[in-house]
């Protein structure tokens, strides 16, 4: 997977992301900030791989969970990582400010020859 960057302005969810599950190892660093410290955000994630992968999905029918570390944080940094193969990832702010915009960055460990 390339590394990705995903930006929230306001409250929602960003497009889901979709890690490469074929890496060994699959470890994923996640990096949230936000502007002005006035959001509240949650990494989530997905298991359901069967959905994820269907050409029909589109985000709305999915049992999405909170990342355990970074879940209704506050901070204007948060780290968080993913060592384990998951379907999707997302990024959902909660409560903001109206200029508020927090963004995340994605990369996953390579295997590369």
């Amino acid at each position: 997977m390339q590394p990705v960057k995903v930006t929230v302005n306001g409250t929602g969810s960003c497009t889901p992301i979709f890690p490469d599950i074929c890496q060994n190892p699959f470890n994923i660093l996640c990096v949230v900030n936000q502007n002005a410290a006035t959001a509240t955000y949650s990494i989530e994630y997905m298991q359901d791989f069967s959905t994820a992968m269907s050409p029909r999905w589109n985000g709305t029918t999915a049992t999405w969970i909170p990342h355990s570390g970074v879940n209704l944080a506050t901070a204007s940094f948060t780290t968080g990582n993913f060592q384990f193969p998951v379907a999707a990832i997302r990024l959902t702010v909660a409560t903001s400010a109206a200029t508020s915009v927090v963004t995340m960055n994605l990369i996953q460990s390579v295997n590369a020859p």
